[in-house]
């Protein structure tokens, strides 16, 4: 079924004192362009993950954004940076030895000291954070594709519409052309009256202008092929990737009508044929939104 590429997904998960988040948004793109965002140390995780995009998304633009926090950071969950203090205690008994004197550090002095006093931060290579990354991600990728099959199916409702009304024009058209040699040589007989009764007019050769015009007027074929296009994109719709193969039977339909705007040379054509158009180029919009 057709997909829009168009949509939104969030999915929040739970575990122990942490807590995931996941945005991920979808526009319209002729190829597939992912962009993951991830916390601070976890982007050897971005090929395993947009790995897992690729399954739901095909074709578009994907912004996808993924933070990580400590739900409950409270002054019982500080934690020392070990290294950091390290150095600066090194660093402090090389100056009490050099200088030879004693130097007493009180706690205001630590907390001057950025990052010495830290709240607990995730391990990137924990399996513990990348299950939580990995389950929030595919519940917005599930909340994503439930907004696009509904988009998309409301787009393809659109579209079936268009195709119906763009039937109905053509059986319009095709009666109208059956009449256009008669019609012709109506006129013809009527232009021909008005001249000097007098004249010796050839039957032969009207009825081989006739049968001329009757051939550079017959657009049996394009109304064919036009059913035929309405036929094989009616089972494209129902495919899971539409877009690509959709557009090109646009072009298809459009090369029919036009050819037979300008072989039948007749007003009230000419006039449905823009409806037509009318219909396929707003078919076309909407196909450029459909996977």
């Amino acid at each position: 079924m057709a997909v829009s590429m168009t949509g939104f997904g969030a999915g929040s998960v739970d575990l122990e004192n942490w807590q995931c988040t996941t945005e991920i948004r979808t526009v319209n793109n002729r190829f597939l362009d992912i962009n993951i965002r991830l916390p601070a140390g976890f982007q050897h995780l971005t090929a395993s993950l947009t790995q897992l995009v690729k399954k739901t998304c095909h074709r578009g633009k994907v912004d996808c954004t993924i933070t990580l926090f400590a739900k409950n950071q409270d002054t019982h969950q500080l934690c020392l940076n070990k290294a950091l203090a390290e150095s600066y205690g090194s660093l402090l008994t090389e100056f009490q030895s050099a200088a030879k004197v004693s130097v007493q550090i009180g706690l205001s002095d630590l907390l001057k000291i950025d990052d010495l006093i830290q709240t607990p931060q995730p391990d990137p290579t924990s399996e513990f954070f990348f299950k939580l990354i990995h389950d929030s991600l595919k519940l917005a990728l599930g909340q994503l594709n439930a907004m696009r099959q509904k988009e998309g199916d409301a787009l393809l409702k659109d579209i079936r519409e268009r195709l119906a009304s763009s039937t109905v024009f053509l059986e319009e058209i095709e009666q109208i052309s059956h009449n256009l040699p008669s019609a012709y040589y109506q006129r013809l007989c009527e232009k021909l009256a008005t001249l000097d009764e007098k004249l010796d007019f050839d039957q032969e050769r009207i009825r081989q202008e006739l049968a001329l015009f009757a051939d550079r007027c017959d657009i049996t074929e394009e109304i064919i092929r036009f059913r035929t296009h309405l036929q094989h994109i009616d089972g494209v719709l129902l495919e899971n990737e539409v877009g690509r193969r959709a557009d090109f039977l646009l072009q298809e339909f459009n090369r029919e009508i036009n050819t037979i705007a300008s072989k039948s040379n007749n007003a009230k054509i000419s006039q449905l044929v823009v409806e037509i158009k009318g219909q396929l180029e707003k078919i076309r919009e909407q196909i450029q939104n459909i996977e």
